[in-house]
């Protein structure tokens, strides 16, 4: 994510991946690629802390808490971001891919 590598990201989502960003969208693959490339998703930092992973059958939930640092050209950039997320993993055929996320700003300073 620091690097903007879609290539990279593409290997670790679903095709299907949809994401509820912080912006309060519902953003799919195509649009948050686009996102990226166009720098309105760039960190200077990007740290996760694991609160819980809970599986069931085929699925793994992670929620924790994210310390973001936006870059320029972006919301909130120059500013400490604090975000509660929630990911969703599948296993599918071996490889645990995303599906889905939910990330939700708490703080901004």
């Amino acid at each position: 994510m620091l690097r903007g590598d879609t290539l990279s990201l593409s290997k670790l989502w679903s095709p299907d991946y949809v994401v509820n960003n912080p912006l309060n969208a519902v953003v799919d693959i195509k649009t948050i690629k686009l996102l990226i490339r166009n720098g309105k998703i760039d960190y200077t930092s990007f740290d996760r802390i694991i609160d819980k992973i809970t599986y069931t059958e085929n699925l793994a939930i992670v929620m924790g808490t994210e310390v973001v640092k936006p870059e320029r050209n972006t919301a909130n950039s120059g500013k400490t971001v604090n975000r509660r997320y929630t990911d969703v993993w599948m296993n599918t055929k071996g490889a645990w891919l995303l599906v889905a996320r939910q990330a939700t700003n708490i703080e901004v300073k």
